[in-house]
């Protein structure tokens, strides 16, 4: 039988250990901290909740994918009822609408952890990329016309934005990080009336 060589058996040894150190994952859910529209018509849910892949690049260096779902939503009937429609507006012309906005965010970010010498607590800045994919249900109603018409209206999109933020790695155990933190996100182009969020995450890191 022939012998494995040594470094082929070196590597089969070394690489799972090694894969473990540069890789890392786990879930991660939060909370928006703002209203997302504007206050007097946001039906937005506060909840998000996702996941996240993590590579480490070099020295403190990582590199972070997520996916991230929130749900938001507006009433623009809000903002008007029970008040009467502008005055000078045509009512056959004056629409009021209400739409549930499913979004899945990709954000792309660095992450730098500082202070590397606390094996405990460790602070972390990050920064980058997000992609946003929407989902919008809308139903559209001209209700103070003499003939009231509702459409019901489908859409998706993409959106481009970036994100910054930052936080805390509280290492529990040998593979179990518990990182909460903050993060502000920025997408161009937003959809009606939207506005940037201001999230609390948390994230368990093995």
């Amino acid at each position: 039988m022939r012998r494995c060589p040594p470094a082929l058996l070196a590597i089969l040894l070394f690489c799972p250990l090694a894969f473990a150190q540069r890789f890392h994952y786990g879930p991660k859910i939060g909370f928006t901290a703002n209203d997302t529209y504007y206050s007097t018509m946001d039906e937005s849910k506060p909840y998000v909740f996702g996941g996240f892949a993590q590579m480490h690049l070099w020295s403190m260096l990582y590199f972070d994918a997520e996916g991230l779902y929130r749900r938001k939503g507006y009433d623009t009937s809000k903002a008007y009822l029970p008040m009467p429609a502008p005055p000078t507006v045509n009512l056959d012309q004056f629409w009021l609408s209400r739409a549930t906005v499913n979004n899945w965010d990709f954000p792309f970010l660095l992450k730098g952890y500082i202070l590397p010498g606390q094996p405990r607590l460790t602070p972390f800045l990050e920064g980058g990329y997000v992609l946003r994919i929407a989902n919008e249900h809308a139903e559209v109603t001209n209700q103070y016309a003499t003939n009231p018409t509702t459409y019901t209206l489908h859409s998706n999109y993409t959106r481009n934005g970036i994100a910054a933020g930052g936080g805390l790695s509280i290492k529990l155990t040998g593979r179990f990080t518990l990182e909460p933190g903050y993060r502000y996100t920025h997408i161009y182009k937003r959809s009606y009336g939207s506005l940037d969020s201001h999230d609390i995450f948390v994230g368990f890191r093995f």
